[in-house]
């Protein structure tokens, strides 16, 4: 149902901008994210400054899935990648993640990362799940806010 709502939404909103697209969409390993591979020559349309045109594309598309749901708590989170800029800064953002948190344990203290979007935030959080020396908090105030890598000595079990 969910993926049918969202192949239905996408295809809607590229005939209406005029603009040819193929997509692809597949339920992440945590089988609650959607992911949208979206494939359009036009794609440039949307990547300028940064992917801003495609954070609001997601951003739009994000509302009006969960306008559509009949299920208004299921709110499930819809990532929106155009020829595949956005698994790109994902990707980046995993390999900026893991040399500062190996900078926090070589030097044993806390890193600040530069500030980020609550999306960003949220895959740096989540790629230091598993770390048993590293732990992250999101510090600041809102264009401010970061994340912040902080280093502790892992106690070990007696057993």
């Amino acid at each position: 149902m969910k993926e049918e709502t969202i192949q239905k939404i996408i295809t809607e909103l590229f005939i209406t901008m005029e603009i040819p697209v193929e997509t692809k969409i597949t339920l992440e390993n945590d089988n609650v994210t959607w992911w949208v591979d979206i494939s359009s020559k036009d794609g440039h349309l949307f990547l300028g400054h940064n992917g801003e045109g495609l954070m609001a594309l997601s951003h739009v598309v994000k509302e009006i899935v969960r306008k559509d749901l009949v299920d208004k708590d299921a709110r499930p989170p819809v990532i929106i990648d155009i020829n595949g800029f956005q698994k790109k800064h994902v990707d980046n953002l995993k390999t900026v993640a893991h040399m500062m948190g190996e900078r926090a344990r070589f030097f044993k203290s806390s890193i600040s990362l530069d500030p980020m979007s609550p999306y960003d935030r949220r895959i740096v959080h989540e790629y230091f799940t598993n770390a048993k020396d590293l732990k992250t908090e999101s510090e600041g105030i809102g264009r401010d806010r970061h994340v912040v890598i902080k280093y502790f000595e892992p106690v070990e079990s007696g057993f």
